[in-house]
């Protein structure tokens, strides 16, 4: 008995939204492919929204500064 192992290396993409959305679409374009690699199945999108918090800090430091000069 010929028993093949497959191990499936999940590879985690982190990005804004519109990074998690483009990955999002190409699996679901490749969704009928043969296999589970040319699907894309190992590929786990989550979406990182630190761009977001790095422009709330940005402009808080921005504010606070403009506070301690007037």
């Amino acid at each position: 008995m010929n028993l093949k192992c497959f191990i499936c290396k999940c590879q985690s993409i982190t990005g804004d939204r519109l990074t998690d959305e483009r990955i999002q679409g190409a699996q679901k374009a490749m969704s009928n492919a043969g296999t589970g690699k040319q699907r894309l199945q190992g590929f786990i999108s989550k979406i990182e929204d630190w761009h977001r918090m790095m422009n709330l800090l940005e402009v808080s430091k921005t504010k606070q500064y403009h506070i301690f000069l007037d």
